[in-house]
């Protein structure tokens, strides 16, 4: 990194070169611009040389140090049919950046130290490095800064598990190449993978959890239509006691006390089905269920304010009586 470089070794007495066409580096270390490298002679693509030398960098690093994977999570939709091994990779996500789909967890992360690294090319152009485990390989591609790629659009390699390497904010220029090998070692720990063939492991799993998914928007459907008719049913009386002029506006309805073993049930019931805030959440006993914005709990709906929750996007969602208690207190 042109941080590396000491005051003594300016110019072309840095020994460096260009990691694309080879040309002799001349190391800038003036009073005005900000220290950089510059070709000797009339220079190449520039952005095609920063990233072979990103992916040099990087390369470096996974030979010379063990590495963190990521969990290996998959994200998938509730459907209505099976999974099966023809539509698994077309149904399931390796991952979710709007947070609106289920998740499976299908690996652990895992501390490795690769064999080997290859830098592979499409044309000129680095476009993935290959990595080689116990005779296992995998690649990975890198995300560069934008202001070198505006363009860049993470693919996975050929057939093989790929995972994705954020190097977009690492402030390339200003570090010593020790500290940004430091922090290639926080940034491993954050890849995100983009395909795995290992995924179809996961797929007896995702079939129980889409079925029970099912089942249970099954029975809030149910309960949905037959919490509808009751309300009908009181508008009518409602409104056959005001033409009998038998309506008291002071009576309330008493609703029974709250069975604790049917809540605890019941809550165990709706715990995974936050993931959606279009339809109303209700367990088997037909008790709905909101969560608290402020607290993160999932309460029975007695304990919220009915002016506090609900609305667009947001009808499983409110403050909860306890916390607009601490925030008026």
């Amino acid at each position: 990194m042109i941080e590396d470089i000491l005051s003594d070794e300016r110019g072309k007495k840095c020994n460096c070169v260009c990691p694309n066409c080879k040309d002799t580096f001349i190391a800038r270390l003036g009073e005005k611009n900000a220290y950089h490298f510059a070709h000797s002679g009339e220079g190449c693509d520039e952005e095609i040389a920063y990233l072979i030398g990103l992916y040099n960098l990087v390369r470096e690093f996974t030979l010379g140090s063990s590495v963190t994977l990521p969990k290996l999570i998959l994200y998938w939709a509730c459907y209505s049919t099976p999974f099966t091994t023809q539509n698994f990779f077309d149904r399931i996500r390796f991952f979710d950046d709007q947070h609106n789909y289920n998740r499976t967890i299908v690996k652990e992360s895992i501390s490795i130290k690769y064999d080997a690294a290859e830098i592979i090319f499409h044309g000129k152009r680095p476009k993935a490095l290959l990595l080689e485990y116990h005779s296992r390989k995998m690649a990975l591609v890198i995300k560069p800064p934008a202001t070198v790629c505006k363009e860049f659009s993470a693919e996975p390699y050929s057939n093989l598990a790929t995972i994705e390497l954020n190097a977009s904010d690492i402030p390339f220029g200003m570090l010593r190449k020790d500290e940004i090998l430091g922090l290639l070692n926080e940034k491993f720990r954050d890849c995100r993978w983009l395909y795995s063939p290992m995924a179809i492991c996961a797929i007896d799993k995702i079939n129980e959890e889409n079925a029970a998914l099912i089942e249970t928007m099954r029975k809030q459907k149910s309960l949905e239509k037959h919490n509808q008719s009751k309300q009908r049913e009181t508008a009518v009386a409602i409104h056959s006691n005001h033409a009998q002029g038998t309506h008291n506006p002071k009576a309330a309805i008493q609703k029974a006390p709250l069975d604790e073993e049917k809540l605890r049930k019941g809550k165990a019931e709706v715990l995974n089905l936050f993931t959606q805030q279009k339809k109303a959440i209700y367990d088997s006993y037909g008790q709905r269920w909101i969560k608290c914005r402020k607290c993160n709990e999932i309460k029975p709906l007695e304990e919220f304010d009915d002016y506090d929750y609900g609305g667009p996007c947001k009808v499983n969602s409110g403050t909860c009586r306890a916390c607009l208690r601490k925030t008026n207190s």
